[in-house]
């Protein structure tokens, strides 16, 4: 049984396939049982870039390219660390593109403790870490760059759906910030992203890669 299920929802897929799903069912709980208004699922937005930065430095760090661990290990160190520059950037810009138009001493009031969601998005991410990295041996052949280019490309595009919703809509509809459907239709919209882009790194080619370049 556990191999059947290794072999046909772990082993064929480079990244887990879920994910998205996992994501849309923490941002629909909190909606729907924690009346989670708009800036505080952009604030589960926010923690889960972090993730997706994060995680892809893991997966980054242990690309072996079909080498030992041990090759090129200082350059994939240094590369490593401009990348985690680079991410920072993208929070810093994350929290810049959002914040503004909203009101955080309300938006972020009524007691909303984002510490249950952000601990299922943790062991969510852990878990795809282990099941579609290590176990089905993706990292022996997965690429520095395009482990680093896939994240980033989708953080941009995450990036730029926040920034429409949060710095061009609600200044522009009143009350939008507090409307259900607003919040419904932003978390509707970041699914269907990570659907493609989940999509895109199981079956498209991978054009970040060095051998591709």
């Amino acid at each position: 049984m556990l191999g059947h299920i290794q072999e046909t929802l772990v082993k064929p897929y480079a990244h887990p396939w879920w994910q998205p799903y996992a994501s849309l069912l923490v941002t629909l709980g909190s909606i729907v049982l924690l009346r989670a208004n708009l800036m505080q699922i952009t604030l589960l937005f926010w923690w889960e870039i972090i993730l997706m930065i994060a995680f892809a430095l893991l997966r980054a760090l242990f690309a072996l390219d079909n080498r030992s661990f041990f090759d090129n290990l200082f350059q994939r160190l240094f590369m490593l660390v401009m990348a985690g520059f680079l991410g920072i950037g993208f929070v810093m810009l994350t929290v810049a593109f959002t914040i503004n138009g909203i009101d955080t001493d309300r938006d972020l009031g009524n007691g909303f403790n984002v510490v249950p969601q952000l601990t299922v998005l943790v062991l969510s991410y852990s878990a795809g870490f282990v099941l579609h990295y290590f176990m089905n041996g993706t990292y022996k052949k997965a690429n520095f760059f395009g482990e680093m280019m896939r994240t980033y490309v989708h953080v941009l595009v995450l990036l730029a759906l926040l920034q429409v919703f949060t710095m061009h809509l609600i200044p522009r509809i009143p009350g939008l910030d507090a409307a259900i459907w607003g919040t419904v239709a932003l978390v509707a919209i970041k699914f269907l992203v990570d659907v493609l882009f989940g999509r895109l790194k199981e079956k498209g080619p991978d054009f970040f890669s060095a051998k591709n370049n």
